[in-house]
């Protein structure tokens, strides 16, 4: 899937990832760049034959060119780079560390620690085999 993943690094400073043909592009730009330096950008270092970098909301229209980064790089508007369209992730929930016990018992499931961003704990759900259950299940119960 070809998609666009925004992240805060800072009010200032955005991570933005970009998802082509299996190949990952990774760079940092001004959260205060406008839509038409950001396309510049992005046509000048990673999409050099393309025609046209636009972004384009959920209506299908283009996004004013004069606004900011911080303000349009947003789920469901999306970047079309001639043809091709990539999905916008801003801020997606992320695991930052996943911890797996040394020692395992035998008979027990192998319960990782895990460091996690960007989540809403509402949405999460936990399986096990055929069972599932919510978070805030397991916090309540």
């Amino acid at each position: 899937m070809n998609k666009l993943v925004v992240r805060t690094i800072t009010n200032d400073k955005l991570s933005v990832c970009v998802y082509l043909s299996g190949q990952i592009k990774r760079f940092e730009r001004p959260s205060k760049e406008t839509v038409d330096d950001f396309g510049k950008r992005l046509k000048s270092k990673l999409f050099k034959d393309c025609k046209a970098v636009s972004l384009i909301n959920s209506d299908g229209r283009f996004l004013n060119k004069n606004s900011t980064l911080i303000d349009v790089l947003r789920s469901p508007n999306e970047l079309h780079v001639d043809d091709t369209k990539y999905k916008i992730f801003f801020n997606p929930p992320t695991i930052d560390d996943i911890v797996i016990p040394q020692t395992p018992l035998a008979g027990l499931v192998l319960m990782p620690s895990m460091k996690l961003s960007n989540i809403n704990f509402e949405d999460v759900e936990f399986s096990l085999g055929n069972s599932f259950c919510r978070f805030s299940e397991l916090v309540h119960s």
